[in-house]
């Protein structure tokens, strides 16, 4: 027995992920995401030259560690 199953929406949605990814990654801009809760789960090139953190840094930290000292 075979299961056939349209992919071809799942398909486009990846591929739509895919170059929104690529996008974000490519920007001089500095672009981050953040869960619900306030951790940063990306982190793009624009971010890592503005703030000064790499993604490994920044990733899982609490959006406010951006803050500086006393704000």
């Amino acid at each position: 027995m075979a299961v056939k199953e349209d992919t071809t929406s799942r398909r486009r949605a990846e591929e739509t992920r895919r170059q929104l990814v690529t996008f974000v990654d490519a920007s001089r801009d500095a672009i981050f995401g953040t869960s619900l809760d306030g951790a940063i789960t990306s982190w793009n090139h624009g971010a890592e030259q503005l703030y000064g953190h790499t993604a490994a840094e920044a990733n899982g930290q609490s959006f406010t560690f951006l803050m500086p000292p006393n704000a």
